[in-house]
């Protein structure tokens, strides 16, 4: 049932205007500082995505996967592709009042890959900024 009324609640995002991100990896040096700062600062008890990678694991190996995270990074901008990890999500329901029988007394919570999320804010600070 939670799999029927989830989509319906999710918000489908008009996609036929997107801005253009040829500038993000023109300076590579700024993208590895900013990855590995946010890298950094990432909260450790944030839950894992569908990669299975957790914040703290990231936080703790930061100063080596910078450089592959950039790579990957500047690489599906490049090719226009996102990893499938980047892109799954593992949905669960979040309770929040009434009855637990009714399935619209629960909230879709989907937990992505953290690293994703890094990716995702740089690009939001990149066009904000533009």
């Amino acid at each position: 049932m939670l799999n029927d009324f989830f989509p319906s609640v999710f918000t489908r995002e008009d996609n036929t205007n997107m801005p253009q991100l040829n500038v993000l990896c023109e300076d590579r040096l700024t993208d590895i500082d900013e990855i590995e700062d946010d890298l950094n600062s990432l909260k450790s008890d944030k839950a894992a995505g569908d990669d299975n990678m957790s914040s703290r694991i990231l936080k703790v190996l930061s100063k080596e996967i910078t450089m592959p995270v950039a790579a990957i990074f500047c690489k599906s901008l490049d090719s226009g592709q996102v990893p499938r990890d980047w892109r799954t999500a593992n949905v669960s329901p979040l309770f929040k009042k009434g009855s637990k029988h009714q399935v619209d007394n629960y909230s879709p919570v989907s937990l992505t890959s953290q690293v994703c999320k890094i990716v995702e804010a740089m690009i939001r600070d990149k066009i904000m900024s533009s």
